[in-house]
C-alpha cells in the first residue's frame, strides 16, 4: 500500500455518483504498482478503472507504464475522466436486475485483490 499517495481531484465525486447509483466497488487507489483506482461490479463482472482528471496533464496522458503493462497481462483498463463518463459506462453496462446489487467477491487482504486482478484472463 502506498502511503501519501494523491488521488485525483475527481476521484471522489466519482465514487459519490457510483453510490448514489447504487453500484458497488472497491476502491483500490491506495495500492499502487499499476493497480487500476477502482474495480467496479456491474452487469455481472468486475471492471477496472483508472480515473484520470482531464485538467491535469499527467490525467491527460492516460495510463502510466506500471498500468499498460499491467493491462497487457490482464484486462482493458477503463479511463474515466468525468462523472459523465461514469454514468455512461454504467447505464451500457447495467443489467436490469443490477440495481441495487453490491459485489459477491469479498477481499480480506491487499493479497487477494492482487490475486484476483492477476488471475483476471487477457482480453
Amino acid at each position: 500500500m502506498r502511503y501519501g499517495a494523491k488521488k485525483d481531484a475527481n476521484h471522489q465525486a466519482i465514487c459519490t455518483c457510483l453510490d448514489q447509483m447504487k453500484v458497488g466497488y472497491w476502491d483500490l487507489s491506495d495500492v499502487g504498482r499499476g493497480i487500476p483506482d477502482l474495480l467496479v461490479y456491474c452487469g455481472g463482472q468486475y471492471h477496472p478503472w483508472e480515473i484520470k482528471n482531464p485538467r491535469t496533464t499527467y490525467g491527460r496522458r492516460g495510463l502510466n507504464k506500471n498500468q499498460k503493462a499491467l493491462e497487457a497481462r490482464t484486462a482493458p483498463i477503463n479511463i474515466i475522466r468525468t462523472i459523465d463518463e461514469a454514468i455512461a459506462f454504467i447505464n451500457l453496462h447495467r443489467r436490469p436486475d443490477d440495481l441495487g446489487q453490491r459485489p459477491v467477491k469479498v477481499w480480506r487482504s491487499e493479497q487477494d485483490v492482487l490475486d484476483y486482478v492477476a488471475g483476471l484472463p487477457a482480453r
